[in-house]
């Protein structure tokens, strides 16, 4: 519902602006929304000080199980992107005449893949003219793990240096 005119204007006279008029409403808001926090917070303390041992085990125990499903699934996802790193490889000697392909980054350190992680391939060998084409074909290969293509022939000198050092041949 608008305001009347005239209680706007001598509002904005007065040096306030027309939010400043519901200001008294907001303030009890904000107090009842603190005093709701604390309330919800003593209650949820509470209860878990009378937590039984038994309750705790069967926490404990499907926290663990949540643990041991993510490690599998992480372990399922690496797997399969190794696998997507090979048909990669493949697809870059048979289709665009790479000499030599690479995958690097997280897939090759076990600790740092994860759910989130990418597939990262070097190539050798690709002609210029390729490069583009050959970078669609690989991102197509998986509508979930995405294949990122470094193209040996048109890359930095420090990632080729990674690339060189920590790569591993596919």
């Amino acid at each position: 519902m608008r305001e009347p005119v005239e209680r706007t204007v001598e509002a904005r006279q007065a040096g306030e602006n027309r939010h400043d008029l519901d200001r008294p409403r907001t303030v009890a808001r904000r107090r009842s929304a603190a005093n709701l926090a604390q309330v919800s917070h003593e209650a949820a303390v509470a209860p878990a000080a009378r937590v039984t041992t038994q309750q705790w085990a069967v926490y404990r125990a499907a926290q663990q199980s949540r643990l041991e499903k993510a490690e599998q699934e992480g372990l399922q996802r690496r797997e399969r992107a190794w696998k997507l790193a090979r048909r990669a490889a493949r697809l870059l000697r048979e289709r665009f005449g790479a000499t030599r392909v690479v995958v690097f980054g997280s897939l090759v350190h076990e600790d740092c893949f994860t759910r989130w992680s990418d597939v990262d391939v070097a190539a050798w060998g690709l002609r210029p003219a390729d490069t583009f084409r050959a970078m669609g074909a690989v991102a197509d290969l998986d509508a979930d793990i995405e294949v990122n293509l470094v193209d040996m022939g048109a890359c930095r000198a420090s990632l080729r240096d990674v690339i060189e050092r920590e790569g591993i041949e596919v």
